[in-house]
């Protein structure tokens, strides 16, 4: 069977918290939960560059727009930007769709589901890239940032 087959019939699917094993996914989920301490989730401003270190070139923060319409990708690390195969990096979802046509929808639809259960949601399996179609195998958590603790105004990704 070839990678490709591989790909398209093992999809990624959404996993527990508990489930996560990539080391830097961890790593960014601990400290998403250590800059929310006691509050249901963290500020943009409690997740700091320094404490995100190891894995900094492994997560984008998102932020969102019009309660969660649409979204724009604010920071995007460089390990993002190979697994996305194109610039997303100041781009919206539906600009995103005008450069690879359905992508920024599936992402819309990913984020929103954050936005909606207002937890963070995690997902492992085969990620078709979709500028060129390369498969290969993924884990990535979606984080909810408020900066008020409650309204989330921010997505914070990790994904190796």
């Amino acid at each position: 069977m070839t990678q490709t087959a591989t790909a398209q019939s093992r999809p990624r699917t959404a996993i527990a918290l508990e489930a996560l094993e990539n080391p830097l996914v961890l790593k960014g989920l601990a400290a998403w939960k250590s800059a929310r301490g006691a509050r249901r989730m963290p500020a943009k401003a409690d997740l700091t560059p320094r404490a995100m270190m190891e894995f900094l070139k492994h997560t984008a923060l998102l932020r969102v727009l019009d309660g969660g319409e649409e979204f724009v990708f604010r920071v995007v690390g460089d390990q993002i930007a190979v697994q996305q195969g194109a610039p997303v990096a100041g781009k919206t979802m539906a600009e995103i769709d005008a450069m690879l046509p359905g992508h920024g929808t599936v992402l819309k639809r990913i984020y929103q589901g954050v936005m909606t259960a207002g937890v963070p949601l995690a997902f492992r399996g085969w990620y078709l890239r979709p500028a060129d179609r390369h498969p290969f195998c993924h884990e990535v958590v979606i984080l909810p940032v408020a900066d008020d603790g409650e309204t989330i105004d921010h997505l914070f990704v990790v994904a190796a």
